[in-house]
């Protein structure tokens, strides 16, 4: 991707959950990245945040959401580096919920693991 290509955007993500402001400020977009910032949110936001997220794209633009697997992460030893008190992991099929009280079409999605299989990777195609 060439430089002038790319756009980024300093804000308060936890306030972008109406789409056409969201759309008004920015365009539609080709890919919206989130990695790591979901894992620390309630399911309500993280399902409002996906929505508006998903609606931001264009014709054949994609969502890739990275997230732990609550089943598979084993906070311990990070716990004696920092404090972790907010995390909240998720299992593959509380996040499948998420996606759909977001209105993300399931035939829209598709869900694979980092080689560690400890990290879900989510990838939304709007069509």
């Amino acid at each position: 991707i060439s430089p002038d290509r790319l756009g980024f955007h300093q804000l308060n993500a936890l306030r972008l959950v109406s789409p056409k402001e969201a759309i008004r400020r920015f365009g539609e977009l080709d890919i919206v990245y989130s990695v790591g910032f979901l894992d620390y949110l309630d399911d309500d936001r993280v399902g409002r945040l996906l929505k508006t997220w998903y609606q931001l794209l264009k014709l054949g633009g994609a969502l890739v959401v990275a997230m732990k697997d609550v089943t598979r992460f084993e906070p311990y030893s990070y716990r004696w580096l920092i404090d972790w008190t907010g995390f909240r992991g998720r299992t593959e099929a509380e996040m499948a919920g998420v996606f759909d009280a977001a209105q993300i079409p399931e035939n829209s999605r598709k869900m694979s693991r980092d080689p560690s299989g400890v990290v879900l990777l989510w990838r939304a195609v709007r069509g």
